[in-house]
């Protein structure tokens, strides 16, 4: 990406972004489903305990939401670093794992209990997702203004 911005050649900078974008998606849905259809098998590699099972089968259930939003905004975060605005990549970092996960748990930890943690990652990479879309989209008209190399 950073070679192609470098020699104005933008239609390959958008191809490598789009065809990022569907390879990890795809491996974002293969997690959703596995860890949808088998949490309690992937839990017992790690737990024993019946209780850490039941847990843990929530959990996962609840994670796997995010990961098709989760694997989008990774690619849009390491596209921005890769262009040199290492700021924008770790506004979307501190999102994703700082601030809408935190505050959400902190706000209805009460209400929730555990489930606080789990929904707040879920929502934490959704709303990423979509600051991460809108950022993306400013980047985008960046790029395709940029002089086409004679």
């Amino acid at each position: 990406v950073a070679y192609n911005i470098g020699a104005n050649k933008k239609d390959r900078v958008m191809e490598a972004l789009n065809l990022f974008s569907k390879a990890v998606a795809i491996v974002g849905m293969i997690g959703t489903v596995v860890f949808m259809a088998f949490p309690v098998q992937l839990m017992e590699i790690f737990a024993v305990n019946k209780h850490i099972l039941f847990i843990g089968e929530n959990a996962l259930r609840i994670l796997a939401i995010g990961f098709v939003f989760a694997s989008q905004s990774f690619i849009v975060s390491a596209f921005f670093q890769a262009l040199g605005d290492g700021k924008e990549g770790l506004v979307i970092f501190l999102l994703r794992k700082v601030v809408v996960p935190f505050g959400f748990i902190f706000a209805t930890k009460e209400i929730l209990g555990l489930n606080s943690i789990w929904i707040g990652f879920t929502i934490a990479e959704v709303l990423t997702y979509v600051v991460a879309l809108i950022m993306l989209k400013k980047m985008k008209k960046q790029i395709l203004s940029m002089e086409e190399n004679k």
